[in-house]
């Protein structure tokens, strides 16, 4: 489904490329015609006739193509959206779980905290009341 959307866009740059092109060439073509006769200009009307038919015939197949790829793509995400919709309850039964799972998480953090809270204060009042040895020797 990837490949068929980057299809879709290069094509579509592609086209905005041409677009681009085309405009370049009228306005060149214009300023050419401005120095040129009349019969001139009727043989090579009768001539851009003939390659716009042509040009069009050619471009008609890069269309049909984008379009093609434009239908996979959406029958893609149409065939795609039943699973979705088939995996949203589980997704909403699950997120009670998931919560409860994270409260018992900060909860046992918090336990652990407090924890290591009275070893510290253990070890502290261990240390305070040790009796003082060899204070009376000599």
């Amino acid at each position: 489904m990837y490949a068929v959307r980057e299809e879709v866009v290069v094509l579509k740059e592609k086209i905005a490329e041409l677009m681009e092109r085309t405009s370049q060439l009228e306005y060149e073509n214009n300023i050419l015609r401005t120095g040129v006769n009349q019969e001139t200009l009727d043989q090579l009307n009768s001539l851009i006739l003939l390659t716009g038919q042509a040009a069009s015939n050619a471009a008609q197949p890069a269309s049909n193509t984008a379009q093609l790829a434009s239908n996979a793509a959406q029958l893609a995400i149409n065939a795609a959206q039943p699973a979705i919709n088939a995996v949203q309850p589980a997704i909403n039964a699950a997120q009670p779980a998931i919560n409860a799972a994270q409260q018992a998480s900060n909860a046992a953090q918090q336990a652990s905290i407090a924890a290591q809270q009275a070893s510290i204060a253990a070890q502290q009042a261990s240390n305070t009341a040790q009796p003082v040895s060899n204070s009376g020797k000599m």
